[in-house]
């Protein structure tokens, strides 16, 4: 029990800290930065030899930039994030190509096999928040 309640207390903890910082926007800039856009380049040279995937899940995807670039390696991609105005600017961006879904998460509650099986499983931006 207690361990649950930890687990609760840091998932809202994260949450609460998350938001803050996308609330103004995009923090890291992972949307402008040429680091981070070469970065996703190299991320996707290194899974496009396996693709095309089926399903893949991206842990941690904030806006969904990245998001966005697996979908030309699978046919359905799913990012998650802990986030909400993180999820909430993904959804609203009119650059995300069809097949790519984007979900508000804990990642520390979540079941991947749930809905699995999945084909990849990316983690390439997840922040793991102590407090």
């Amino acid at each position: 029990m207690a361990q649950a309640k930890d687990r609760e207390h840091a998932g809202t903890e994260a949450r609460t800290f998350f938001d803050r910082l996308w609330s103004s926007g995009d923090y890291w800039r992972l949307e402008s930065s040429p680091f981070e856009h070469a970065k996703y380049q190299r991320q996707l040279d290194l899974i496009a030899p396996g693709a095309p995937y089926d399903r893949i899940l991206e842990v941690g995807c904030g806006a969904g930039v990245f998001t966005g670039l697996l979908a030309g390696a699978g046919r359905r991609v799913v990012g998650l994030d802990i986030s909400e105005r993180a999820i909430a600017r993904a959804a609203s961006s009119s650059a995300q190509p069809a097949g790519v879904e984007f979900r508000f998460a804990n990642v520390m509650e979540l079941d991947p096999t749930a809905e699995g099986p999945w084909d990849l499983i990316v983690m390439s931006e997840t922040v793991y928040y102590l407090g």
